[in-house]
């Protein structure tokens, strides 16, 4: 995706600026599978894209519960 606009000062809650883009270019279509889509995926697939691994529900509750059990001790 290209986008062209001007980066203003926002009106907004909670950030500093935004973009107003005055044009949006597709560059190229993503493929469907790529590279996590809203399907349960196995712990093995996950091994190879282990900087997304952690964003999954199954992880991050393994951390959550690793964490708290590393403060616990």
């Amino acid at each position: 995706m290209s986008v062209r606009g001007e980066v203003v000062e926002s009106l907004g809650k909670g950030q500093a600026f935004e973009l107003q883009a005055r044009e949006v270019v597709l560059v190229g279509a993503c493929s469907s599978d790529y590279p996590l889509q809203k399907k349960r995926t196995s712990l093995e697939f996950l091994r190879s894209i282990a900087h997304l691994r952690a964003r999954t529900n199954t992880i991050a509750a393994v951390a959550r519960v690793r964490s708290t059990l590393a403060f616990a001790v």
